[in-house]
Protein backbone atom coordinates (compact mmCIF):
# COMPACT_ATOMS: atom_id res chain seq x y z
CA UNK A 1 0.00 0.00 0.00
CA UNK A 2 1.58 3.20 -0.48
CA UNK A 3 2.75 5.33 1.71
CA UNK A 4 3.09 2.56 4.34
CA UNK A 5 6.22 1.63 5.95
CA UNK A 6 6.96 -1.85 7.78
CA UNK A 7 9.85 -2.02 9.93
CA UNK A 8 10.51 -5.08 11.27
CA UNK A 9 12.60 -6.33 14.72
CA UNK A 10 13.09 -9.49 16.40
CA UNK A 11 9.38 -9.28 18.60
CA UNK A 12 7.41 -7.68 15.89
CA UNK A 13 6.54 -6.15 12.93
CA UNK A 14 5.76 -2.06 12.77
CA UNK A 15 3.53 -0.44 10.31
CA UNK A 16 3.59 3.15 9.55
CA UNK A 17 1.08 5.04 7.53
CA UNK A 18 1.89 8.67 7.83
CA UNK A 19 -1.26 10.63 6.60
CA UNK A 20 -3.04 13.73 7.27
CA UNK A 21 -6.56 12.40 6.42
CA UNK A 22 -7.64 12.36 10.01
CA UNK A 23 -7.67 14.66 12.93
CA UNK A 24 -6.53 11.74 15.93
CA UNK A 25 -3.76 9.37 15.12
CA UNK A 26 -4.19 5.91 16.00
CA UNK A 27 -2.21 2.80 16.99
CA UNK A 28 -3.82 -1.17 16.69
CA UNK A 29 -2.07 -4.55 17.42
CA UNK A 30 -2.58 -7.86 17.03
CA UNK A 31 -1.22 -10.53 18.67
CA UNK A 32 -2.02 -13.83 16.40
CA UNK A 33 -2.09 -17.03 18.40
CA UNK A 34 -3.13 -20.56 16.63
CA UNK A 35 -6.64 -21.89 17.30
CA UNK A 36 -4.86 -25.17 17.53
CA UNK A 37 -3.84 -23.68 20.91
CA UNK A 38 -7.57 -24.15 21.88
CA UNK A 39 -7.09 -20.94 23.74
CA UNK A 40 -11.24 -19.11 23.10
CA UNK A 41 -12.01 -19.13 26.74
CA UNK A 42 -8.67 -18.06 28.15
CA UNK A 43 -8.18 -15.32 25.72
CA UNK A 44 -11.82 -14.18 26.39
CA UNK A 45 -10.72 -14.00 30.10
CA UNK A 46 -7.79 -12.35 29.39
CA UNK A 47 -8.72 -9.11 27.13
CA UNK A 48 -11.42 -8.68 30.02
CA UNK A 49 -8.33 -8.76 32.52
CA UNK A 50 -6.14 -6.86 30.49
CA UNK A 51 -8.38 -3.59 29.75
CA UNK A 52 -9.69 -3.49 33.52
CA UNK A 53 -5.72 -2.19 34.91
CA UNK A 54 -2.52 -2.66 35.31
CA UNK A 55 -0.07 -2.45 38.08
CA UNK A 56 0.49 1.31 37.33
CA UNK A 57 -3.53 1.75 36.42
CA UNK A 58 -5.20 -0.63 38.66
CA UNK A 59 -8.40 -0.39 37.73
CA UNK A 60 -10.92 0.70 35.73
CA UNK A 61 -11.23 4.30 36.82
CA UNK A 62 -7.86 4.97 36.90
CA UNK A 63 -7.53 4.01 33.25
CA UNK A 64 -10.51 6.45 32.45
CA UNK A 65 -8.78 9.08 34.48
CA UNK A 66 -5.47 8.86 32.61
CA UNK A 67 -7.74 8.32 29.05
CA UNK A 68 -9.35 11.93 30.19
CA UNK A 69 -5.88 13.48 30.66
CA UNK A 70 -4.90 12.63 27.23
CA UNK A 71 -7.55 14.69 26.09
CA UNK A 72 -10.29 12.02 26.25
CA UNK A 73 -8.30 9.34 24.18
CA UNK A 74 -10.09 5.66 23.00
CA UNK A 75 -9.16 2.91 24.62
CA UNK A 76 -10.00 -1.27 24.06
CA UNK A 77 -9.00 -4.75 24.33
CA UNK A 78 -11.09 -7.42 22.66
CA UNK A 79 -10.77 -10.68 20.93
CA UNK A 80 -12.02 -12.39 17.59
CA UNK A 81 -11.23 -15.69 15.78
CA UNK A 82 -9.55 -15.42 11.76
CA UNK A 83 -9.12 -18.57 10.37
CA UNK A 84 -7.48 -21.03 12.27
CA UNK A 85 -6.12 -18.04 14.57
CA UNK A 86 -7.53 -16.10 17.68
CA UNK A 87 -6.76 -13.08 17.74
CA UNK A 88 -6.03 -10.73 20.54
CA UNK A 89 -6.34 -7.14 19.56
CA UNK A 90 -5.62 -3.71 21.32
CA UNK A 91 -7.16 -0.20 19.88
CA UNK A 92 -5.65 3.40 20.87
CA UNK A 93 -6.72 6.65 19.55
CA UNK A 94 -5.34 9.43 20.58
CA UNK A 95 -4.96 13.45 19.59
CA UNK A 96 -1.77 15.89 19.84
CA UNK A 97 1.45 15.65 18.77
CA UNK A 98 4.82 13.98 19.58
CA UNK A 99 4.82 13.69 23.52
CA UNK A 100 1.28 12.35 23.04
CA UNK A 101 2.31 10.02 21.34
CA UNK A 102 4.97 8.83 23.47
CA UNK A 103 2.39 8.57 26.11
CA UNK A 104 0.04 6.99 24.11
CA UNK A 105 2.79 4.25 23.63
CA UNK A 106 4.07 3.92 27.24
CA UNK A 107 0.57 3.33 28.60
CA UNK A 108 -0.28 0.50 26.10
CA UNK A 109 3.17 -0.90 27.35
CA UNK A 110 1.79 -0.20 31.52
CA UNK A 111 -1.20 -2.37 30.26
CA UNK A 112 0.34 -5.13 28.39
CA UNK A 113 3.40 -5.78 29.76
CA UNK A 114 2.93 -4.78 33.78
CA UNK A 115 -0.33 -6.26 34.21
CA UNK A 116 -2.05 -7.01 37.74
CA UNK A 117 0.50 -9.93 38.81
CA UNK A 118 2.07 -10.58 41.88
CA UNK A 119 3.85 -13.50 42.58
CA UNK A 120 3.24 -15.12 39.15
CA UNK A 121 -0.59 -15.01 39.48
CA UNK A 122 -3.35 -12.89 38.32
CA UNK A 123 -5.07 -11.08 41.45
CA UNK A 124 -8.14 -13.13 42.64
CA UNK A 125 -10.32 -10.26 42.57
CA UNK A 126 -9.43 -9.57 39.15
CA UNK A 127 -9.55 -12.84 37.79
CA UNK A 128 -13.26 -13.67 39.37
CA UNK A 129 -14.58 -10.32 37.56
CA UNK A 130 -12.64 -11.27 34.46
CA UNK A 131 -14.64 -15.16 34.31
CA UNK A 132 -17.93 -13.34 35.43
CA UNK A 133 -17.33 -10.56 32.36
CA UNK A 134 -16.43 -13.30 30.22
CA UNK A 135 -19.32 -15.84 31.18
CA UNK A 136 -21.80 -12.43 30.59
CA UNK A 137 -20.93 -11.87 26.98
CA UNK A 138 -20.68 -15.37 25.88
CA UNK A 139 -24.43 -15.99 27.83
CA UNK A 140 -25.71 -12.86 25.96
CA UNK A 141 -24.27 -13.87 22.73
CA UNK A 142 -25.93 -17.22 23.13
CA UNK A 143 -29.06 -15.79 24.12
CA UNK A 144 -29.77 -14.72 20.40
CA UNK A 145 -30.79 -17.50 18.74
CA UNK A 146 -29.35 -16.80 15.39
CA UNK A 147 -25.70 -16.55 17.01
CA UNK A 148 -26.42 -19.82 18.62
CA UNK A 149 -27.43 -21.67 15.99
CA UNK A 150 -24.44 -20.44 13.44
CA UNK A 151 -22.20 -21.42 16.34
CA UNK A 152 -23.72 -24.74 16.39
CA UNK A 153 -23.32 -24.66 12.49
CA UNK A 154 -19.92 -24.11 12.71
CA UNK A 155 -19.25 -26.74 15.36
CA UNK A 156 -20.99 -29.41 13.17
CA UNK A 157 -19.25 -28.54 10.44
CA UNK A 158 -16.00 -29.29 12.03
CA UNK A 159 -16.70 -32.12 13.58
CA UNK A 160 -17.68 -33.75 10.08
CA UNK A 161 -14.57 -32.50 8.51
CA UNK A 162 -11.51 -34.80 8.62
CA UNK A 163 -9.69 -33.39 11.37
CA UNK A 164 -11.32 -31.73 14.38
CA UNK A 165 -10.49 -27.74 12.80
CA UNK A 166 -10.60 -24.43 14.53
CA UNK A 167 -13.53 -23.75 12.06
CA UNK A 168 -15.94 -25.26 15.05
CA UNK A 169 -14.60 -23.30 18.30
CA UNK A 170 -16.86 -20.46 19.49
CA UNK A 171 -14.21 -17.16 19.73
CA UNK A 172 -15.88 -16.39 23.08
CA UNK A 173 -15.12 -19.80 24.42
CA UNK A 174 -17.20 -21.92 26.53
CA UNK A 175 -18.80 -21.77 29.78
CA UNK A 176 -17.04 -24.82 31.37
CA UNK A 177 -13.88 -23.95 30.68
CA UNK A 178 -14.47 -20.23 31.53
CA UNK A 179 -15.25 -21.69 35.17
CA UNK A 180 -12.03 -23.76 35.56
CA UNK A 181 -9.70 -21.02 34.73
CA UNK A 182 -7.41 -19.79 37.37
CA UNK A 183 -5.39 -16.82 38.37
CA UNK A 184 -2.06 -18.61 37.50
CA UNK A 185 -3.32 -20.54 34.57
CA UNK A 186 -4.30 -17.48 32.95
CA UNK A 187 -1.37 -15.54 33.62
CA UNK A 188 0.42 -18.74 32.22
CA UNK A 189 -1.70 -18.06 29.06
CA UNK A 190 -0.89 -14.46 28.90
CA UNK A 191 3.01 -15.09 28.80
CA UNK A 192 2.42 -17.56 25.93
CA UNK A 193 0.33 -15.02 24.48
CA UNK A 194 1.44 -11.84 24.50
CA UNK A 195 4.74 -12.46 25.27
CA UNK A 196 5.65 -15.30 22.65
CA UNK A 197 3.25 -14.83 19.87
CA UNK A 198 2.99 -12.50 16.83
CA UNK A 199 2.70 -9.21 16.90
CA UNK A 200 1.55 -7.15 14.57
CA UNK A 201 1.34 -2.89 15.01
CA UNK A 202 -0.17 -0.74 12.92
CA UNK A 203 0.20 3.51 13.70
CA UNK A 204 -1.58 6.03 11.51
CA UNK A 205 -1.27 8.96 11.89
CA UNK A 206 0.76 12.73 10.19
CA UNK A 207 3.65 12.22 12.60
CA UNK A 208 7.00 11.69 11.32
CA UNK A 209 7.94 8.39 10.33
CA UNK A 210 10.86 8.34 12.07
CA UNK A 211 10.29 10.09 14.85
CA UNK A 212 7.28 7.05 15.19
CA UNK A 213 9.75 4.01 14.80
CA UNK A 214 12.11 5.27 17.38
CA UNK A 215 9.40 5.97 20.21
CA UNK A 216 8.23 2.79 19.42
CA UNK A 217 11.58 1.09 19.42
CA UNK A 218 12.70 2.87 22.71
CA UNK A 219 9.73 1.82 25.02
CA UNK A 220 7.94 -1.41 23.21
CA UNK A 221 10.09 -4.03 24.06
CA UNK A 222 8.86 -7.32 24.72
CA UNK A 223 10.14 -11.04 24.42
CA UNK A 224 7.64 -11.99 21.45
CA UNK A 225 8.29 -12.72 18.16
CA UNK A 226 7.57 -11.37 14.86
CA UNK A 227 7.38 -14.76 12.71
CA UNK A 228 3.90 -14.96 10.77
CA UNK A 229 1.35 -17.20 11.59
CA UNK A 230 -0.67 -18.68 8.45
CA UNK A 231 -4.48 -18.10 9.35
CA UNK A 232 -5.64 -20.29 6.80
CA UNK A 233 -7.65 -23.13 7.15
CA UNK A 234 -8.75 -25.67 4.36
CA UNK A 235 -11.69 -27.71 5.52
CA UNK A 236 -11.52 -31.15 4.25
CA UNK A 237 -14.30 -33.91 4.45
CA UNK A 238 -13.93 -37.86 3.04
CA UNK A 239 -16.67 -37.57 1.20
CA UNK A 240 -19.34 -35.01 -0.52
CA UNK A 241 -22.06 -36.52 1.44
CA UNK A 242 -23.98 -34.06 3.07
CA UNK A 243 -24.85 -33.99 7.04
CA UNK A 244 -28.68 -32.86 8.48
CA UNK A 245 -29.42 -32.55 11.65
CA UNK A 246 -32.37 -31.01 13.89
CA UNK A 247 -32.41 -29.48 17.35
CA UNK A 248 -35.56 -28.19 19.30
CA UNK A 249 -35.59 -25.15 20.43
CA UNK A 250 -37.85 -23.28 23.78
CA UNK A 251 -37.91 -19.94 20.90
CA UNK A 252 -41.00 -19.55 18.67
CA UNK A 253 -38.78 -18.51 15.75
CA UNK A 254 -37.02 -21.33 13.96
CA UNK A 255 -33.13 -21.11 12.63
CA UNK A 256 -31.89 -22.70 9.61
CA UNK A 257 -28.16 -22.91 8.84
CA UNK A 258 -26.74 -24.41 5.81
CA UNK A 259 -22.72 -24.90 5.29
CA UNK A 260 -20.92 -24.86 2.31
CA UNK A 261 -17.08 -25.22 1.16
CA UNK A 262 -15.25 -23.87 -1.85
CA UNK A 263 -12.75 -25.45 -3.88
CA UNK A 264 -10.35 -24.40 -6.30
CA UNK A 265 -11.73 -20.36 -5.88
CA UNK A 266 -9.89 -17.10 -4.98
CA UNK A 267 -10.47 -14.57 -2.77
CA UNK A 268 -11.89 -12.11 -4.79
CA UNK A 269 -14.41 -14.68 -6.65
CA UNK A 270 -15.14 -16.08 -3.18
CA UNK A 271 -16.13 -12.14 -1.96
CA UNK A 272 -18.01 -11.68 -5.11
CA UNK A 273 -20.14 -14.74 -5.32
CA UNK A 274 -21.25 -14.14 -1.41
CA UNK A 275 -22.34 -11.01 -2.18
CA UNK A 276 -24.60 -11.79 -4.74
CA UNK A 277 -26.08 -14.83 -2.84
CA UNK A 278 -26.17 -13.08 0.42
CA UNK A 279 -24.00 -10.19 1.44
CA UNK A 280 -26.34 -8.08 0.70
CA UNK A 281 -29.76 -6.28 1.17
CA UNK A 282 -30.67 -6.88 -2.39
CA UNK A 283 -29.06 -9.99 -2.64
CA UNK A 284 -30.46 -13.23 -4.40
CA UNK A 285 -31.60 -14.97 -1.55
CA UNK A 286 -33.40 -11.87 -0.30
CA UNK A 287 -35.33 -11.90 -3.32
CA UNK A 288 -35.89 -15.62 -3.95
CA UNK A 289 -36.73 -16.96 -0.74
CA UNK A 290 -38.17 -13.73 1.32
CA UNK A 291 -39.45 -11.11 -0.86
CA UNK A 292 -41.02 -13.12 -4.06
CA UNK A 293 -42.08 -16.68 -1.64
CA UNK A 294 -42.28 -15.54 1.72
CA UNK A 295 -40.78 -18.40 3.21
CA UNK A 296 -38.67 -16.30 5.86
CA UNK A 297 -38.19 -13.49 8.39
CA UNK A 298 -34.78 -13.27 7.28
CA UNK A 299 -32.12 -14.50 5.30
CA UNK A 300 -27.73 -14.04 4.37
CA UNK A 301 -24.75 -15.81 3.95
CA UNK A 302 -22.15 -15.33 5.94
CA UNK A 303 -18.47 -15.81 4.12
CA UNK A 304 -15.25 -17.25 6.14
CA UNK A 305 -12.78 -16.69 3.65
CA UNK A 306 -10.04 -17.83 5.55
CA UNK A 307 -11.66 -20.98 5.67
CA UNK A 308 -13.20 -21.24 2.01
CA UNK A 309 -16.40 -21.83 3.33
CA UNK A 310 -19.69 -20.01 4.12
CA UNK A 311 -22.94 -20.90 6.06
CA UNK A 312 -26.48 -19.79 5.01
CA UNK A 313 -28.55 -18.76 7.58
CA UNK A 314 -32.67 -18.05 7.86
CA UNK A 315 -35.23 -17.24 10.57
CA UNK A 316 -38.56 -19.18 9.58
CA UNK A 317 -41.60 -21.00 10.48
CA UNK A 318 -40.94 -24.61 11.21
CA UNK A 319 -43.41 -25.99 9.10
CA UNK A 320 -41.49 -23.97 5.96
CA UNK A 321 -38.15 -25.72 6.48
CA UNK A 322 -38.39 -27.93 3.57
CA UNK A 323 -39.67 -25.71 0.80
CA UNK A 324 -37.06 -22.63 2.37
CA UNK A 325 -34.14 -25.39 1.53
CA UNK A 326 -35.55 -26.03 -1.75
CA UNK A 327 -35.44 -22.32 -2.93
CA UNK A 328 -32.02 -21.79 -1.03
CA UNK A 329 -30.63 -24.92 -3.55
CA UNK A 330 -32.70 -23.26 -6.55
CA UNK A 331 -30.94 -20.32 -5.93
CA UNK A 332 -27.44 -22.02 -5.94
CA UNK A 333 -28.58 -23.57 -8.80
CA UNK A 334 -29.23 -20.42 -11.24
CA UNK A 335 -25.75 -18.52 -10.39
CA UNK A 336 -24.27 -22.18 -11.46
CA UNK A 337 -26.41 -21.97 -14.46
CA UNK A 338 -24.78 -19.02 -15.32
CA UNK A 339 -28.18 -17.08 -15.34
CA UNK A 340 -26.68 -13.76 -13.75
CA UNK A 341 -27.61 -10.56 -15.19
CA UNK A 342 -25.09 -7.49 -15.62
CA UNK A 343 -27.22 -5.85 -13.31
CA UNK A 344 -26.95 -8.33 -9.94
CA UNK A 345 -23.24 -8.44 -10.82
CA UNK A 346 -22.38 -4.90 -11.12
CA UNK A 347 -24.44 -4.04 -7.58
CA UNK A 348 -22.33 -6.47 -6.20
CA UNK A 349 -18.96 -4.94 -7.72
CA UNK A 350 -20.47 -1.50 -6.18
CA UNK A 351 -21.72 -2.78 -2.67
CA UNK A 352 -18.29 -4.32 -2.58
CA UNK A 353 -16.00 -1.41 -3.59
CA UNK A 354 -18.41 0.97 -1.35
CA UNK A 355 -17.36 -1.44 1.45
CA UNK A 356 -13.76 -1.78 1.01
CA UNK A 357 -13.18 2.17 -0.11
CA UNK A 358 -14.88 3.59 3.15
CA UNK A 359 -12.17 1.52 5.13
CA UNK A 360 -9.94 4.05 4.01
CA UNK A 361 -11.89 6.63 6.08
CA UNK A 362 -12.03 4.80 9.42
CA UNK A 363 -8.16 4.21 11.05
CA UNK A 364 -9.81 1.14 13.16
CA UNK A 365 -10.91 -0.30 9.65
CA UNK A 366 -7.78 0.64 7.73
CA UNK A 367 -5.67 -0.97 10.34
CA UNK A 368 -8.00 -4.32 10.42
CA UNK A 369 -8.20 -4.56 6.39
CA UNK A 370 -4.29 -4.28 6.50
CA UNK A 371 -3.62 -6.57 9.14
CA UNK A 372 -6.32 -9.27 7.53
CA UNK A 373 -4.75 -8.79 4.19
CA UNK A 374 -0.92 -9.44 5.93
CA UNK A 375 -2.23 -13.06 7.57
CA UNK A 376 -3.40 -13.73 3.99
CA UNK A 377 -0.26 -13.22 2.77
CA UNK A 378 -2.03 -10.16 0.32
CA UNK A 379 -0.13 -7.05 -0.51
CA UNK A 380 -3.21 -4.83 -0.91
CA UNK A 381 -4.46 -1.48 -0.75
CA UNK A 382 -8.46 -1.27 -0.73
CA UNK A 383 -7.78 0.06 -3.90
CA UNK A 384 -6.15 -2.37 -5.44
CA UNK A 385 -8.09 -5.00 -3.69
CA UNK A 386 -11.49 -3.32 -5.25
CA UNK A 387 -9.69 -3.33 -8.40
CA UNK A 388 -8.84 -7.27 -8.22
CA UNK A 389 -12.87 -7.42 -7.55
CA UNK A 390 -14.11 -5.21 -10.40
CA UNK A 391 -11.65 -7.33 -12.90
CA UNK A 392 -13.64 -10.98 -12.05
CA UNK A 393 -16.04 -11.55 -15.34
CA UNK A 394 -19.10 -12.68 -15.29
CA UNK A 395 -18.51 -16.17 -15.79
CA UNK A 396 -15.98 -16.76 -13.25
CA UNK A 397 -18.74 -16.57 -10.16
CA UNK A 398 -20.49 -19.50 -12.33
CA UNK A 399 -17.58 -21.43 -11.99
CA UNK A 400 -17.22 -20.95 -8.70
CA UNK A 401 -20.41 -21.83 -7.54
CA UNK A 402 -20.13 -24.97 -9.69
CA UNK A 403 -17.46 -26.13 -6.76
CA UNK A 404 -19.54 -25.60 -3.93
CA UNK A 405 -20.16 -28.18 -1.62
CA UNK A 406 -23.35 -28.71 0.38
CA UNK A 407 -21.30 -29.72 3.61
CA UNK A 408 -24.65 -29.59 6.49
CA UNK A 409 -27.37 -28.72 7.17
CA UNK A 410 -28.58 -27.25 10.68
CA UNK A 411 -31.68 -26.70 11.95
CA UNK A 412 -33.42 -25.14 15.09
CA UNK A 413 -36.66 -26.12 15.38
CA UNK A 414 -38.56 -23.51 17.07
CA UNK A 415 -41.58 -24.11 19.26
Amino acid sequence: MDGLKTFFNNSYTLNILKTDKFTTSSISLFFTVPSAQKCTSKMNVLSNALKSGCNRFPSVSSINRRLQEMYGAVFDIYTFKKGSSQVLALYFEFSGGISELQKAVKFICCVLFDPCVKNGVFSEKLTASSKNAAVKNLRTANDDKAFYALSRCEEEISKCSKKNSAFGMCPLGYENEIKEITSSSLYNFYKRTVCSFPCDIYYSGPHDEKKVKEIFLKNFIFPGTQSKISSWENLEFSSDESKSIVKKSDMEQSQLCIGYTFSNADIYSMLLFNEILGGCSDSMLFKNVREEKGLCYSISSKLYINSSAFIIQCGIEKSEFLKTEEAIDKTLSDIMSGSLSDDIVEKAKNSLSQHYLTLSDSMDGLSGFLYACRIMDLNESPESFVKNIDDIPKNKISQTASNVKKRLTFFLEGR
